[in-house]
């Protein structure tokens, strides 16, 4: 199952009271944004609430949707297929499994290096080459699908 991510620039983070389809209430509160120049977000596995997120009337007006991560192994688990031998040599080799996040570009791949590994003090110039973007998602274990 994938696990999204939702962004609101609001300061002091934002908190919704949703119904999903059933009718059950959800309690969402996006967390973070202190300052001016951050954002507060809220991630979820749970497809009834991102469902719920999704249709509410806020959505792409007061919060939108950050990213969509998924490890390699399950996405081809759920979609029915034995995961690819690249990625499990990939798996294998690291140690680690291989997350799939889907963003809407480059320079949005970009900025979820810089937030999501902070420790490697990537920027927009050190990665602005395809070559040192392809090391830096190589070194990250992440694999960035560019929606259309």
């Amino acid at each position: 199952m994938a696990k999204k991510t939702y962004k609101t620039y609001h300061l002091k983070g934002l908190q919704l009271l949703l119904f999903d389809e059933s009718g059950r209430s959800i309690e969402v509160n996006f967390r973070g944004g202190c300052q001016i120049d951050s954002t507060a977000k809220f991630s979820t596995s749970d497809e009834q609430v991102q469902k719920a997120l999704e249709k509410s009337s806020g959505f792409k007006r007061d919060f939108y949707l950050d990213s969509v991560c998924e490890d390699a192994t399950t996405a081809a688990t759920e979609e029915g297929r034995r995961p690819s031998a690249a990625g499990a040599e990939e798996e294998a080799g690291s140690g680690e499994r291989v997350q799939k996040v889907t963003v809407a570009d480059k320079s949005e791949a970009i900025e979820w290096l810089k937030e999501h590994k902070p420790e490697a003090g990537y920027t927009a110039t050190k990665l602005r080459s395809s070559e040192a973007f392809s090391n830096a998602c190589a070194d990250c274990n992440v694999e960035f699908e560019f929606a259309d």
